[in-house]
């Protein structure tokens, strides 16, 4: 039991347990106090209350940001940005609440303020960091934390994908506005980023040693996602990275702070908009596929796990995508099918669906002229459509037998439920007539009984819908 002492006009909680030292608070009213006293109890014998929870009125969220920063951020790839962002945090009002007075609503509020400032993304990056810095605490810290605030918190709807790719011109305004930077490495890293669809960290970190001119690859020992890839060199690329000067072990010896101060300076000065760095790997992406390649070789350039990912950088033009669907003609359908695809079936004795006669109208070669492709192509299209004709109604009389005869005894047996169901609802009218008279559980009966005719009527006549759709399949004349 807890002990409840006056303290002027307070009154102070104390819980004592064995193992844990004792517990105490001080409260405006004994309510108050006999409340906390119970869930500390409650707590306690559970096994929940490991640690004194008085930590949590002493410990604030900037302690434990602060102690993450130091302690975890150091072990990820993404240490620099990550401490600069923590850092910035650490500076903000939230973090002066301690983790007892810490709730959804301070967070909620941190939110919506964070959201004038920057956009949903980021907000939503703040957050989780925010709640996995508390995820730590509790689990291999041993802060008695009850729950995680953050996961009470709505995040932001992150807006659409970006679909920017660079327009008709821009890359050669880029290009031209490179060449008058005094950053010289600058243009090769947008013609290479073009090129290789590598983000801007992997071209900084690529080295000689990992650069295989003669094989065309570029092996990347560590990327985004924490695996390795080799990535296939166009020639462009490789003409590209010959040009470079050995000076140094990185192909492209510069810092990521020069290669974005260079790129704001470049597209100031080209006049583009809206046009950001990591636009260029979207772009290189969209040329791939423009290109021909399929989805697996794609995702071997560009390091994509998930199909979903990879999806969302890819923007093909819809004018490109018509200019391939004009060019998809019927030649080069016939160029890209083998020729054995229309030869009878050797293997099994029978007959392939093209017949040796449609061969000889179907001989077509890259020599044939334009008028009489079209021949061929309407000859072979109307045979086609002869044969899946003919293959259509290939049905023998005794399959037309047996469905005309369960068309016939369906229908009578739909006439005896008419019938039924007439003389059913017959009985219910005197019924209705002689409530007075019978007795109530017939007129149920009766009633049970109309039911279960109806459902069973209705029941026939879907049957004889599927019959009627299956002999207009066969060719069957309709009977009313």
């Amino acid at each position: 039991m807890a002990t409840f002492r006056k303290r002027g006009t307070h009154w102070q909680a104390i819980v004592r347990r064995k193992g844990l030292p004792p517990l105490t608070k001080t409260f405006a009213a004994k309510a108050d106090a006999a409340l906390w006293a119970r869930q500390i109890e409650h707590r306690a014998d559970t096994g929940s209350l490991r640690e004194d929870p008085r930590i949590l009125g002493q410990t604030t969220l900037g302690d434990v940001l602060r102690r993450y920063r130091d302690e975890i951020t150091p072990r990820k790839r993404g240490r620099d940005p990550e401490t600069v962002v923590l850092t910035a945090l650490l500076r903000r009002p939230i973090c002066a609440y301690t983790l007892e007075q810490l709730s959804a609503k301070h967070l909620a509020e941190y939110r919506d303020q964070r959201r004038l400032e920057v956009g949903p993304a980021t907000v939503n990056k703040d957050l989780n960091l925010i709640q996995h810095a508390i995820k730590i605490a509790q689990q291999e810290w041993g802060l008695p934390i009850p729950h995680n605030p953050v996961t009470m918190v709505r995040k932001l709807v992150r807006p659409p994908g970006r679909d920017r790719r660079l327009r008709e011109g821009e890359f050669e305004v880029l290009i031209h506005a490179s060449k008058s930077c005094r950053n010289r490495l600058i243009e090769p890293v947008i013609r290479l980023a073009v090129e290789t669809g590598m983000r801007r960290s992997e071209l900084l970190s690529l080295r000689w040693q990992n650069t295989d001119l003669a094989a065309r690859t570029a092996h990347l020992p560590v990327t985004k996602n924490g695996l390795s890839r080799t990535v296939p060199l166009t020639p462009e690329a490789v003409r590209i990275i010959q040009e470079l000067p050995r000076a140094d072990e990185l192909v492209l010896p510069m810092s990521a702070e020069a290669v974005k101060r260079s790129w704001q300076r470049i597209v100031k000065k080209a006049g583009l908009v809206d046009l950001r760095f990591h636009d260029l790997r979207h772009e290189a992406i969209s040329r791939f596929f423009e290109m021909g390649l399929n989805v697996p070789e794609v995702a071997l350039i560009t390091g994509h796990r998930d199909g979903r990912m990879l999806f969302r950088y890819t923007h093909l033009k819809a004018e490109n995508v018509a200019k391939k669907l004009a060019t998809a003609t019927f030649q080069n359908f016939v160029q890209t099918r083998p020729r054995q695809a229309i030869l009878p079936d050797a293997a099994t004795g029978g007959v392939h669906p093209f017949s040796e006669g449609m061969k000889t109208d179907f001989a077509w070669s890259p020599h044939t002229p334009a008028g009489e492709t079209s021949k061929i192509q309407n000859n072979f299209t109307a045979r086609l459509r002869a044969k899946m004709n003919d293959k259509r109604h290939q049905k023998t009389s005794d399959e037309r037998e047996n469905l005309e005869d369960e068309i016939r005894k369906t229908r009578a047996y739909m006439d005896h439920l008419l019938e039924a169901i007439l003389e059913q609802a017959c009985k219910m009218g005197l019924e209705a007539e002689r409530r007075d008279r019978l007795h109530r559980a017939r007129s149920h009966r009766f009633r049970d009984q109309f039911e279960e005719l109806i459902a069973e009527y209705a029941e026939n006549k879907m049957k004889i819908r599927a019959l009627r759709a299956k002999q207009a399949m066969i060719g069957l004349p309709q009977q009313p």
